[in-house]
């Protein structure tokens, strides 16, 4: 079952009335496992502490710029696809994740260098990541 944990994963956590995304990867090489993560504070960092057993994955992952001692841990079960579970890291909140498979990027097209306008329509369909600063 571990080659179905394999592969990039696209990582939503909710953390009370919000949520914010994340990202997983997961590879095997020569039959270690390895991965690497990203959060919402810093870069892609590695995951130290990976494990699959059966339908039940759990990642430690250092803390970067979280403000907390210990390490971030994801522990979750797959289910039809998508990885779904807790997180902690901070010790005083209970959070969860869905985590779906991330789409292929390999094939698309080459962007041409031209230009567009991001903002053209303003902020509608922008969410504020936390509730209490306004976009």
């Amino acid at each position: 079952m571990v080659e179905e944990f394999l592969g990039r994963w696209d990582v939503t956590v909710k953390r009370g009335d919000s949520s914010f995304p994340a990202w997983f990867e997961l590879a095997s090489v020569s039959g270690e496992l390895s991965g690497r993560y990203v959060g919402i504070w810093g870069s892609a960092r590695p995951i130290t502490g990976l494990e699959i057993s059966g339908d039940t994955l759990r990642l430690e992952i250092p803390n970067q710029y979280e403000g907390v001692e210990n390490n971030l841990v994801f522990t979750g079960s797959l289910a039809d696809g998508v990885i779904s579970g807790e997180h902690t890291c901070w010790a005083d909140e209970a959070m969860t994740f869905i985590a779906v498979p991330a789409p292929n990027l390999e094939n698309r097209e080459v962007c041409d260098g031209s230009t567009f306008d991001l903002l053209g329509d303003g902020l509608e369909g922008f969410e504020a990541r936390w509730n209490d600063k306004p976009l």
